[in-house]
């Protein structure tokens, strides 16, 4: 409620009440990770004398290091837009970070205003097994880092980069698990030096996963002689 006192007298109200509300954030995915795209979802601000929401064209979301006062988080990219009562900006960070603060600045002249608590920049990780792959033996990916993955999570083998060709198969590669781990079981058709372990999270852009590896050439075997029964050979 407005109210107003002039020269001390009794307090007026002056219109009717308005509801101060609360701004909250959505994350998609849940668990954000390094390197892969995902949105931030603001909610909470009604509409305005119109039925219009009430964003405006110059509300602004930010990522910062603890606070708004901090500094932006490296490799943001944002695009922003409005639906509905909704404002949504989509991220894709190139650090991780244990403390990410949702900042909005609604226009130029309201100073920048934390929205609720921090959250985490994780980073997916990937291990192999065996830890030397090769070609034409079956081997193992397994990501983590993450407790989100989610049935949708595909995981692939590319040439130098995410936008390279596919690692030719010797069959049928499939990927299982969801929460914490999602693993890639595969048997390659050829060795490769710069193999890159790529992940798409649903619609998402694919991403890298840490460092190349290196795909093995198929292993073969040499006998420096004929071997005969009871005769020792390497």
């Amino acid at each position: 409620v407005v109210c107003l006192s002039r020269s001390g007298g009794p307090r007026i109200q002056l219109g009717a009440p308005f509801v101060v509300g609360e701004i909250l954030y959505d994350l998609d995915p849940v668990e954000p990770a390094r390197d892969i795209q995902f949105d931030v979802t603001l909610r909470g601000v009604g509409v305005d004398d119109l039925g219009g929401a009430d964003w405006g064209q110059t509300d602004t979301i930010s990522l910062r290091r603890d606070s708004c006062a901090g500094l932006q988080v490296a490799g943001t990219s944002r695009t922003m837009w409005r639906n509905g009562t909704h404002r949504t900006a989509t991220f894709t960070p190139t650090e991780a970070y244990p403390a990410v603060a949702v900042c909005l600045t609604r226009s130029a002249d309201i100073p920048i205003a934390q929205i609720e608590g921090t959250f985490t920049i994780s980073t997916v990780a990937y291990a192999l097994s065996p830890a030397e792959p090769a070609a034409g033996i079956q081997f193992e990916v397994a990501l983590s880092g993450i407790s989100d993955f989610g049935a949708s999570d595909a995981v692939s083998i590319r040439k130098d980069s995410c936008t390279g060709d596919p690692i030719p198969m010797a069959a049928p590669p499939t990927t299982a698990g969801t929460g914490a781990t999602r693993t890639l079981t595969l048997i390659a058709g050829e060795g490769y030096p710069t193999a890159v372990v790529c992940l798409a999270r649903g619609p998402r852009p694919i991403a890298a996963v840490g460092a190349p590896f290196s795909l093995l050439p198929s292993l073969n075997y040499h006998l420096p002689q004929a071997p005969a029964v009871g005769v020792q050979f390497d």
